[in-house]
């Protein structure tokens, strides 16, 4: 009967733990392990700016951990932030807000303000391969020692990968895309009134459209056969990107 107590009495814990935090990342919900790609080194389209919200009945202190440099990478050429706080070179088990700080302080149901984001703008150490980079959520004492992990998601940098985040994330935002290969018109159907912004692979943005929830299309016949970064904020300020080809 005691280890029946004690396994019960854990996995209650496991699942409060699990339930302290919910995180988002450019509007959109983080799950624990996601890989997070982006195919662009623009500030303006890999910045994944993050929102962590205190879901538990107590007063909590985060902050961001560097887990791995998985590959690839060098741990220079980003921006690692948590505010007030922001690192432009890291090395694995650093932490933001640095010690001895007891990071930033979350009271229940509240959410994280200021700047907190990462952006990798390393090409890597071989420029065909990936940079990855492992990262987790955790929460530390009002000394600043860890206690525990509360999340953890990868970001990927790949200048070959097919979007900048997949179709399920626009899916979450409510939006459809017919295709990404264009040759005059982008087809769109979104559930809500929603804003598009396009960038080429510079980080120019090069068009804007309001898209009114519905089906629609985008005239894209006045822009050059190149890739471009479609970057779309629907009314509840959800945001998705994917890369799209213009023939």
């Amino acid at each position: 009967m005691k280890k029946i107590i004690l396994i019960a009495g854990l996995l209650f814990c496991g699942i409060t733990q699990a339930q302290t935090i919910t995180l988002t990342g450019n509007g959109n919900e983080i799950t624990d392990g996601e890989t997070i790609t982006f195919n662009t080194l623009s500030s303006q389209t890999a910045t994944l700016d993050l929102s962590v919200t205190n879901t538990s009945a107590e007063t909590i202190n985060i902050k961001m951990k560097v887990n791995q440099i998985i590959n690839n990478a060098a741990g220079t050429g980003l921006q690692f932030c948590i505010d007030p706080q922001c690192f432009f070179q890291i090395d694995e088990g650093d932490t933001v807000p640095s010690n001895p700080q007891s990071g930033a302080t979350i009271a229940p149901g509240n959410s994280t303000t200021g700047d907190n984001h990462f952006w990798n703008n390393y090409a890597g150490d071989d420029t065909s391969m990936p940079v990855s980079y492992s990262l987790s959520i955790i929460t530390v004492s009002d000394t600043g020692e860890e206690l525990n992990e509360l999340i953890s998601f990868n970001y990927v940098y790949d200048a070959n990968a097919a979007g900048v985040t997949d179709f399920a994330a626009l899916q979450k935002a409510g939006i459809n895309l017919q295709s990404t290969v264009i040759k005059n018109n982008l087809t769109v159907e979104t559930l809500q009134n929603t804003t598009m912004q396009l960038y080429n692979v510079a980080g120019q943005l090069v068009k804007s459209a309001a898209l009114t929830a519905g089906n629609q299309s985008v005239d894209f016949a006045d822009l050059n056969a190149a890739v471009y970064i479609a970057r779309f904020t629907t009314q509840d300020n959800k945001t998705a990107q994917i890369r799209v080809v213009k023939q």
